[in-house]
């Protein structure tokens, strides 16, 4: 995807999937309150951050909240990301002790509760590209500008039958990277904040020993 420069002038004989759904993500969708050229905007500026969930190093704060219940965090969990991909999970187990994945390749590991490592069947799933849109009305394109720092905030629905999933992704222009996902799932009842760092310190992620 690498050479890829505009998500939204692919041509019309794309035979890759992932393309063809860029295609069509561009288009105009079911239930759009923006214009067409707000939502060309928004795939452009939304698609080389979600790349860079890929190929760069970064980690991200994973929270979950019901909707009837917003003031606590029903779950948490810190993501490290290293290309490769190389991916470290860690949560709060049951006794206060961490609750840690390893993922490396097609390889991976748990600790669960602060027990000895054990090998897993690979649950690696890559990170979500923008095509998603393809499927999902926009709601709002919101451009703003605070110190000197450019972002686009971008709220769609999806059109999934079923399954309206709400969702608000926020991107930093100046730098290309995705700062904060918001994912509202009214039929499960859950909120979903991720927020991105990408500039972390965490250690290299090794296998366990």
């Amino acid at each position: 995807m690498d050479s890829v420069k505009d998500p939204c002038a692919l041509g019309k004989n794309q035979t890759d999937y992932i393309l063809q759904a860029l295609t069509s993500a561009c288009a105009p969708q079911r239930g759009d309150k923006v214009s067409h050229d707000a939502r060309r905007l928004a795939v452009r500026s939304l698609f080389a951050p979600h790349e860079k969930l890929r190929a760069q190093r970064y980690s991200a704060t994973h929270e979950t909240r019901l909707l009837d219940q917003p003031g606590v965090a029903a779950s948490t969990m810190l993501i490290e990301f290293e290309p490769g991909p190389r991916q470290r999970t860690q949560s709060p187990g049951p006794s206060g002790a961490k609750t840690q994945t390893i993922l490396i390749g097609e390889q991976s590991w748990l600790s669960f509760d602060g027990q000895p490592w054990t090998r897993q069947n690979s649950t690696w799933s890559a990170p979500e590209r923008v095509s998603y849109l393809a499927n999902a009305a926009i709601l709002e394109v919101t451009p703003r500008s605070e110190r000197g720092i450019r972002t686009l905030t971008v709220r769609s629905l999806s059109n999934t039958p079923g399954m309206p999933i709400e969702r608000t992704d926020t991107v930093d222009l100046s730098r290309g990277l995705l700062l904060k996902s918001m994912h509202k799932n009214q039929t499960m009842g859950q909120l979903i904040t991720i927020q991105y760092d990408w500039a972390p310190t965490f250690a290299a992620i090794d296998a366990p020993r």
